[in-house]
């Protein structure tokens, strides 16, 4: 303890987030992820063979999913993938305790490199250097030395961890991802889902460290401070996902654990606080009451927010972060408020009036689902937070009426298709789509690897292709918009790789629930034909007589979800299973043809199209004798050839494709 100071309290602990609040405060923003490297043969797969091949602008296809990864050692370079963070989705938890430093946790955790959180602690922290190579990277350790000059001192662990490097020395001692770019020292549970971290009993008033899961998924964590200070539950993503935790205070020791002991992990990039002395401005964030010359370790015990050597006149913002405080599902705005007690969006040091949009982003709604039949919808004033549908933001009564729309509210019809893969684009294939839609048909691709969708983006759509080859830019928030996507009534092709199996890079969120994926997957990667077995819709219209891939998921439909329609030759999988409704597909094989031929568009088209009851209708043709009748039901062509919301009359080449043979 600092000579001369009064008793420090409890300590606080935090875990970084998008917005400071006040010191313990748990902020974080996304992480730029792992560089990848290694070039391969650009027809692989993400699954097949061990090397990678760099993509334009980054990133990485990850490959070799035959070789089940090494969980416990993480020898194997397979957590390369682009980070993808993790967002729990509320903020606010977890108010501090009268006369105990503050704890917070806030959406969005924090992979950025330290020195984006320094400014929440009461010191200056020293990062710790490279680990000594005696004992060398794989060998077991029990403690690591301070870099505090003039301090024999180290930090010591609860079990022996095994020391590694990232990507570094390669064999026993490397471990295979971190995050922001770092490639120093990590310290490996083996095993083990607890550690508790030691520190010295000198004056060392500020501690933080990473953490990051051995399997590649999303991992919770929850780390508590030797008087009982927790960060709460958080997550952390084993791949390129490592995550910062800081604890300030009266800090003995700091345990780190995986909830419910769900597996092992690394921890590592250490920094310290050195020296812990300082007088400035003390501020209580919940009252904006300020201090000046006050003692940062005592104002540290009574949760309060330091600032070392400022005063409070001269805090900008000033002391408590006062501004704006807005409902966005009402639009009630109310100012100034103080951060810490607005439970809604606040804009520090803004005013109500002079918000850009209003509070709430007020505007024009054209609510989703859309009737059967196309008819003209009267658009409602909403906020937008409340809109599921199409949204003019600023759009207000009178002027919101059906015709700011286009197409008009209520006209929007299923000819609008998004080609989503965290995966380059295949226009050869998105023309397919757009042909066997008819005409009129919009198909658009967004690079899922770069970015996620949101609902707003999806508003014109009608179904959405996704798959990956790259890992996505997030696999939760892509799966959790997309199950939204779903709710409003639309459609969601869930292509190859999707389900995680045994491959590097999955989808994730609520639309891998079982209320909405119709299967569960193992992954095959010989390759697989369609038996021509299908006589539903989805393979009906067209008709889809043939297609193949190189690799297929081997789909299993969970007892009661919905329905099937084929076979796959090699493996017996089914060709295609949906959820009852038709909101969601699983399209094993199925990667926008980048790995497979034959009439993948078609079948693609046909999932988007079909509908429950199966009323599609348009031209079918006999292309032997050239008979052709209209406004045929396609269950009544399926010994034909039927073209989809066409007239025989607009048949190009005619019905059967007369010619002159020799």
């Amino acid at each position: 303890m600092k000579e001369g100071s009064s008793s420090w309290g409890a300590a606080a602990v935090f875990v970084a987030a998008v917005s400071s609040l006040a010191i313990g405060t748990v902020f974080a923003q996304r992480g730029p992820g792992a560089p990848n490297a290694g070039p391969a043969r650009v027809d692989q797969g993400p699954n097949v063979g061990r090397s990678e091949v760099r993509m334009e602008g980054g990133g990485v296809r990850n490959t070799d999913a035959r070789a089940v990864p090494d969980r416990r050692a993480k020898l194997l370079p397979t957590n390369t993938g682009v980070a993808v963070p993790y967002s729990p989705g509320r903020h606010g938890q977890n108010p501090p305790i009268p006369g105990r430093a503050a704890t917070f946790v806030l959406p969005e955790p924090g992979t950025d490199a330290p020195a984006t959180y320094y400014g929440e602690f009461p010191c200056d922290l020293t990062p710790f250097p490279l680990h000594d190579e005696d004992p060398p990277p794989g060998s077991y350790v029990t403690e690591v030395p301070i870099p505090c000059e003039g301090f024999d001192d180290v930090i010591s662990f609860s079990i022996p961890l095994n020391h590694r490097r990232i990507q570094g020395s390669g064999g026993y001692g490397w471990w295979g991802s971190w995050s922001h770019g770092y490639m120093g020292d990590v310290y490996y549970t083996s095993g083990a889902t607890s550690v508790t971290i030691t520190l010295p009993e000198a004056q060392f008033c500020g501690f933080y460290f990473y953490v990051e899961p051995d399997p590649i998924e999303y991992i919770d964590f929850t780390a508590i401070t030797g008087d009982g200070t927790s960060t709460g539950s958080f997550g952390v993503q084993g791949s390129s996902g490592a995550r910062f935790v800081g604890v300030y205070g009266a800090v003995a020791s700091i345990t780190i654990s995986t909830d419910g002991g769900m597996a092992d992990f690394a921890i590592g990039e250490f920094g310290i606080c050195c020296i812990c002395e300082g007088f400035g401005a003390c501020c209580d964030p919940y009252t904006g009451d300020c201090e000046d010359n006050v003692d940062v370790m005592d104002c540290v015990g009574l949760g309060l927010q330091p600032f070392v050597d400022q005063w409070c006149d001269t805090l900008d913002p000033p002391c408590g972060r006062p501004g704006a405080c807005c409902n966005p599902y009402t639009g009630e705005c109310a100012d100034p408020v103080l951060e810490a007690n607005c439970e809604y969006d606040h804009y520090i040091g803004e005013e109500c009036g002079e918000l850009l949009p209003d509070c709430g982003d007020p505007g024009c709604c054209c609510w989703y689902p859309q009737s059967g039949e196309p008819t003209i919808d009267e658009p409602t004033q909403e906020f937008a937070i409340n809109c599921v549908g199409r949204f003019i933001s600023g759009l207000l009564e009178p002027e919101c009426e059906p015709y700011a729309f286009d197409p008009p509210c209520g006209m929007w019809v299923p000819t609008h298709f998004l080609y989503a893969p965290a995966e380059a684009d295949n226009p050869t294939f998105r023309a397919g789509v757009a042909e066997a839609l008819g005409p009129g048909v919009s198909v658009d691709y967004w690079d899922a690897r770069v970015s996620t969708p949101t609902m707003e983006d999806l508003q014109d759509y009608a179904c959405v292709l996704t798959w990956p080859n790259y890992a996505y830019a997030d696999n939760v928030a892509m799966g959790n918009v997309l199950a939204e996507f779903v709710d409003s009534g639309r459609k969601v092709i869930l292509g190859q790789w999707t389900y995680h199996g045994d491959q590097v890079n999955w989808l994730e969120g609520e639309i891998m629930e079982p209320e909405y994926c119709p299967v569960t997957c193992s992954t095959c990667y010989c390759g697989g034909s369609y038996m021509g077995d299908g006589y539903d819709c989805v393979h009906a219209v067209g008709p889809v007589e043939a297609y193949s891939s190189d690799y297929h998921d081997v789909a299993t439909l969970i007892e009661g979800a919905g329905q099937s329609d084929g076979t796959l030759d090699t493996n017996g999988g089914l060709a295609v299973a949906w959820r009852w409704g038709r909101g969601v597909y699983y399209s094993p094989g199925n990667t926008g043809a980048t790995y497979g031929y034959g009439d993948w568009a078609q079948l693609s088209a046909n999932m988007c199209i079909c509908t429950g009851d199966d009323e599609i209708r348009g031209a079918c043709c006999n292309i032997y004798d050239g008979a052709c009748e209209d406004n045929v039901d396609v269950m009544d062509c399926l010994t034909l050839q039927f073209h989809y919301d066409q007239q025989c009359a607009e048949l190009d080449p005619v019905c059967g494709d007369p010619g002159c043979c020799c």
